[in-house]
């Protein structure tokens, strides 16, 4: 299980690296999928992600509406209103 806040390099699919903060994980029984928020910066935003052999997040964008609005009401029940 991830802290809270846990500063951590996020790896996108194709192989960028960003500085992140994370806020929470989720896993969602619908999707099956494994999702990360996280703050770069100023910026709240949400992926689906593995993790690796080595313990590396991989993070994977690649998300349909439906994951994004579950997502965005995860971000308002853990974070409030003024972050989705």
């Amino acid at each position: 299980m991830v802290k809270d806040m846990d500063k951590v390099i996020l790896i996108d699919t194709d192989g960028k690296k960003y500085n992140a903060k994370i806020l929470f994980t989720h896993f969602d029984y619908k999707f099956s999928r494994n999702y990360i928020v996280y703050s770069i910066e100023d910026d709240i935003l949400a992926s689906a992600y593995l993790e690796n052999e080595d313990n590396q997040y991989i993070i994977d964008n690649d998300l349909s509406s439906n994951e994004y609005d579950m997502l965005d009401q995860e971000i308002t029940k853990k974070l409030g209103e003024n972050n989705a």
